[in-house]
């Protein structure tokens, strides 16, 4: 029988309480931001950035909302992270993507970039951490900050603990709701485990703007516990296996 999810809260989350104010300043960030950042970065993979677009598709159709025209870009780095900038402009390092080993974490990895943009945690959190350093309430926005300054203080973001929870909870809703098994999301938060024993700085950075995953595995679960959860799961698909063989052979090459 085809598989089905029923949560016993009312729903996962709501987006942010607050409406979507400043939105226009918000995009204006984002592209200021994207357009500096997208110099000191290599987008590759154009082919498979269309995958990871059409997917991004996919999930969106599950939002309740959504003012943002998002864009993707995988990096050429074995960096392992990826981050939102306002506005929706998605950076994917390579070195995350050749940590996953189904299409069901690439969902939960990308629905959660793109909840950290529907809930405007760059935008809220950025705009707190200038907050009584250039901002007055005059200006209402960083229109008179200038974006390199912006995307210093964007370089450095620390997510609270909550935005990270309400991205990650987010994201076990969209992937549910397509039909990927929810415990793929606990398998992203494996490799997260057994990496951090690395030490490497490849891992540092991710690390260190993210809470435990241990501590994010455990709430992860326990919303799990609360589904009732069918086995007719949606499997990776080709473009999925495509994506991780040409990774995986690059990063081979550079070595």
């Amino acid at each position: 029988p085809k598989s089905f999810f029923i949560f016993l809260t009312i729903s996962l989350l709501s987006y942010c309480k607050e409406p979507y104010e400043d939105l226009d300043m918000e995009k204006e960030w984002g592209k200021e931001i994207y357009e500096i950042h997208k110099d000191s970065v290599k987008c590759v993979f154009e082919k498979e950035t269309a995958f990871i677009s059409q997917l991004a598709k996919d999930i969106l159709t599950k939002a309740e909302t959504n003012p943002y025209q998002f864009q993707f870009c995988i990096t050429d780095s074995n960096e392992i992270n990826a981050y939102a900038l306002p506005s929706g402009y998605i950076f994917i390092h390579s070195g995350i993507l050749r940590t996953l080993s189904s299409e069901g974490e690439l969902v939960f990895l990308l629905g959660h970039e793109i909840a950290n943009v529907l809930l405007r945690h760059s935008y809220r959190t950025v705009k707190r951490q200038l907050a009584g350093k250039a901002l007055s309430e005059k200006t209402k926005g960083l229109s008179k900050i200038g974006p390199v300054q912006l995307f210093g203080v964007l370089g450095l973001l620390k997510f609270s603990r909550e935005f990270e929870k309400s991205s990650d909870m987010k994201a076990l809703e969209f992937a549910t709701s397509l039909g990927y098994d929810p415990r793929s999301s606990l398998d992203f938060m494996t490799n997260f485990e057994k990496l951090r024993f690395r030490k490497s700085n490849l891992i540092e950075n991710i690390l260190s703007t993210h809470p435990d995953p241990s501590v994010r595995k455990k709430y992860l679960q326990r919303s799990i516990n609360r589904m009732m959860v069918g086995s007719d799961f949606k499997k990776s698909g080709k473009e999925f296996i495509s994506l991780k063989n040409i990774i995986d052979k690059k990063i081979k090459n550079q070595k």
